[in-house]
């Protein structure tokens, strides 16, 4: 209690006890089952180039397993997965390639010496591939879609050559019969024989044409496509072309039509 020995002078006062403010501190106890914490995408950075690499799934599996592991490291792994990944990606897509040129015969645009190359056992496998299998007839539709005359260079090629498994190669118009160099046919050149999906729905299919060139006149049959001639070119047969020029010269002037 307060004590007052002279009112309105100096009062002694006793005073109580300081009250002591007490800050109380509540710690997490660790005892208690914890939440597992939230994974969240890392995102690496190259401090060099600035580049960002999102880790895949696997590869944060395989950080959370291994924590130890530097965030440049990381990063490497990252990386390297990525080169194999487009490596792959990259066989794949040139085997297709390597597969689809092989369902064409090569246009060489061109010859070699002064005769007709004859293989003895590619014509009797061609005997053998071809019984009971009819020669296309001549298509005589004048559906347009396709030029039917021009000038250009006439070469050669071999249309019984076998693709990369021992077959014989269909031309782009996917006659089931396959010519052999003694047959009367040609490839059209790209432009003049029209831009299909499907190539065997040009009308330039089986169209009989007249080539005209230094030694004469030959009539063939268009049975394929020369993706790599020029407008107005015609890959013949070597019978065909031998029949216009020496095949020695691999490459001669010529004019050609549909045949009338």
């Amino acid at each position: 209690m307060a004590k007052i020995t002279n009112p309105g002078t100096t009062a002694d006062v006793a005073r109580s006890p300081p009250v002591h403010h007490l800050e109380l501190s509540v710690e997490d106890d660790k005892s208690l089952p914890q939440p597992p914490p939230v994974p969240s995408k890392k995102t690496f950075y190259d401090k060099t180039k600035k580049i960002k690499f999102s880790s895949p799934a696997f590869l944060e599996r395989f950080m959370a397993r291994h924590p130890s592991v530097s965030e440049h490291r990381r990063c490497f792994v990252a990386l390297l997965c990525s080169i194999i990944v487009a490596f792959v990606v990259c066989i794949v897509v040139f085997s297709v390639l390597i597969a689809r040129r092989n369902d064409f015969p090569d246009h060489i645009g061109g010859g070699s010496g002064g005769s007709i190359p004859v293989d003895p056992q590619i014509e009797m496998d061609l005997r053998k591939h071809n019984q009971g299998v009819t020669k296309p007839p001549i298509n005589r539709s004048d559906a347009p879609g396709w030029t039917r005359q021009g000038k250009g260079d006439g070469t050669f090629y071999n249309p019984s050559e076998r693709n990369a498994v021992g077959g014989f190669q269909q031309g782009a118009c996917e006659f089931e019969y396959i010519n052999s160099v003694f047959d009367y046919i040609a490839a059209l050149n790209k432009p003049d024989f029209g831009s299909y999906r499907r190539l065997s729905r040009s009308p330039a299919c089986g169209q009989c044409l007249q080539v005209t060139g230094p030694n004469g006149t030959v009539q063939v049959q268009v049975v394929d496509m020369c993706p790599g001639c020029k407008s107005g070119s015609v890959d013949l047969s070597p019978s065909a072309f031998s029949k216009i020029a020496d095949l020695d010269k691999g490459r001669v002037p010529i004019s050609w039509e549909r045949c009338p």
